[in-house]
């Protein structure tokens, strides 16, 4: 039996990547991009779905997140190198990606970047651009917003900022679940409820091991220029947002359509779902992402 989320450190070009598999260790491969501040830990909702469709997913801890060594001068552009370098290390040929909320930036890099090998992209409550069109802030959670403005502004004040609140998390998790909470619509607090809302906070507390830097640049690079040739992107991509999404709200989804050319964005509007709650319909966007054959 596949342990849910196994743990491992390799070496990528002679630098240490930490890196969870979930689903089934044989199957057909596809890298899960996790959101923003989080980390490879707490994905354990894409096992059960992964492993009944012969799919194994790698979701790997960002440059200076969790357990992986920072890259320096870290882009989005560079996440699709740093993907097709861990896909040589594993041994992976074919591959489809998922980028999850703050991870669907890199998954866009990736589809502008990695190649034929790249066979799907899947976009799952992901943000998109916020420097360039009005409006684009509207809708975001308070909290995000805030990271987002210090790790640009006063990257000081962000890191102090995170610091205390991965101390108060591991000292009071009860609160941090309430303030998460606070923050969701009903049908995520529904969702959080249901499940050990303390291990919510692991990825949170795992992502700031090394120091609160490598969250900091994933908001920096979101909130700046991308640097994405969005014209060059040939692979489908599917926008998945459910539109009872608190901290990314339905017009992001639309935004990324209208960038990616005409007959590769596919539009999947989830109603009655939110942006935790969306890890329920994590088989369907599988269904679409995984490569044939590979």
């Amino acid at each position: 039996m596949v342990r849910v989320g196994t743990d491992s450190i390799l070496s990528v070009g002679g630098r240490r990547v930490a890196v969870a598999e979930y689903g089934d260790p044989q199957g057909r491969s596809v890298f899960l991009l996790h959101g923003t501040p989080a980390c490879r830990l707490g994905n354990d909702f894409v096992d059960a779905p992964a492993r009944e469709r012969g799919v194994r997913v790698i979701c790997p801890d960002r440059g200076g997140v969790g357990r992986s060594e920072p890259v320096p001068g870290r882009t989005l552009a560079g996440c699709a190198r740093e993907i097709d370098d861990l896909a040589d290390v594993l041994g992976i040929g074919e591959f489809g990606i998922v980028g999850y909320s703050g991870g669907g930036p890199f998954a866009v890099a990736c589809a502008a970047g990695c190649g034929p090998r790249l066979t799907s992209v899947a976009l799952m409550a992901s943000v998109a651009p916020v420097d360039d069109r009005d409006g684009a802030r509207d809708g975001l959670a308070t909290s995000d917003l805030h990271l987002l403005d210090l790790s640009i502004n006063g990257p000081g004040w962000a890191r102090w900022l995170l610091r205390f609140e991965r101390l108060a998390t591991m000292l009071v998790p009860s609160l941090a679940v309430k303030q998460l909470a606070a923050e969701l619509t009903p049908v995520d607090q529904a969702e959080l409820a249901r499940h050990a809302p303390r291990a919510a906070m692991v990825g949170f507390v795992e992502a700031l091991r090394p120091g609160p830097n490598g969250v900091i640049t994933d908001y920096r690079l979101w909130g700046s220029p991308w640097g994405v040739d969005w014209s060059v992107i040939s692979v489908p991509v599917h926008v998945f947002q459910g539109d009872a999404d608190a901290f990314v709200p339905v017009h992001h989804a639309e935004d990324l359509i209208r960038r990616l050319p005409d007959g590769v964005g596919h539009r999947h509007l989830l109603p009655g779902t939110g942006h935790f709650s969306i890890q329920g319909r994590v088989g369907e966007i599988l269904d679409v992402v995984v490569p044939v054959g590979g």
